[in-house]
Formats: C-alpha cells, sequence, structure tokens
C-alpha cells in the first residue's frame, strides 16, 4: 500500500466534503431507512407518513410503501431531511451544510425525540382561548 503524505495545514479530501451537521443527517437518514425497511409495522408506518408527507415518494399511498419498502434506499430519507428543511433536494442542501456555522444547525434541527407532548383539554372553547393568552 502507498501512503500519502498530507501537506501540512492541508485537510484531507474526506473531511473536506462533510462535516458534524452532514454526519448527524446521514446517522438519521440510515436510522429512518434501516427502521423503515426491517422495523415492524410499528416502527415503519410513522417512518413512511413521513415520506408520504414530504413527498419524497410520489403519488404513491403509504400501503404502497410499506408494501414496497424493500425498494426504498438512503437517497430516499436524504431527500425527505433535505425538503423537512425546506430544500428540494439533498444535492442542494448539502453545500448549505458545507458552509452553514454549527450553531444554526443545531438551533435548526431537533427530531423530538427526547421530548415528550402535553395534550391540554379544555372544557370549553373560552377556556382554551384564555389559556392560550397567558
Amino acid at each position: 500500500m502507498h501512503s500519502r503524505k498530507i501537506p501540512h495545514g492541508s485537510i484531507p479530501k474526506k473531511q473536506q466534503k462533510t462535516n458534524h451537521q452532514i454526519e448527524t443527517l446521514l446517522r438519521e437518514a440510515r436510522v429512518l431507512h434501516r427502521a423503515a425497511r426491517t422495523g415492524s409495522i410499528t416502527q415503519a408506518l410513522p417512518i413512511l407518513r413521513r415520506i408520504k408527507a414530504s413527498g419524497a415518494c410520489h403519488d404513491q399511498s403509504i400501503s404502497s410503501l410499506f408494501n414496497q419498502r424493500n425498494t426504498l434506499q438512503r437517497k430516499h430519507f436524504l431527500r425527505v431531511l433535505a425538503l423537512e428543511a425546506g430544500y428540494t433536494s439533498w444535492e442542494k442542501y448539502k453545500p448549505v451544510l458545507l458552509t452553514r456555522p454549527e450553531q444554526a444547525f443545531v438551533n435548526s434541527v431537533h427530531n423530538g425525540n427526547d421530548i415528550a407532548t402535553l395534550n391540554l383539554w379544555f372544557s370549553s372553547e373560552q377556556q382554551a382561548q384564555a389559556y392560550a393568552k397567558k
């Protein structure tokens, strides 16, 4: 094997093409992909609904996505993440991630896995509006 020396002060090519933000999204896409393909129906359906809601797989019903889930590829999940972030494709989202400061990414990405949601119920609309004004 040949060992290439990297000039002092240079960054290896692999590090130039990725960063923590991209690695985080690639990891999330991998987790979604595995759960959608090999997970139980209770694991797969929320992810397939997410694909359907984002429009990443055009005009496919959730049942057809479930029946054909072995055909889903990582690129579909990367596209979902890009669409959810407001970009039309992963190819357009990735360069933005490379140039965006780390803190902006931390503030914009949150998958909600670590928080609980409390649903408040009120006996009347007036009570709900009074609570909302607080």
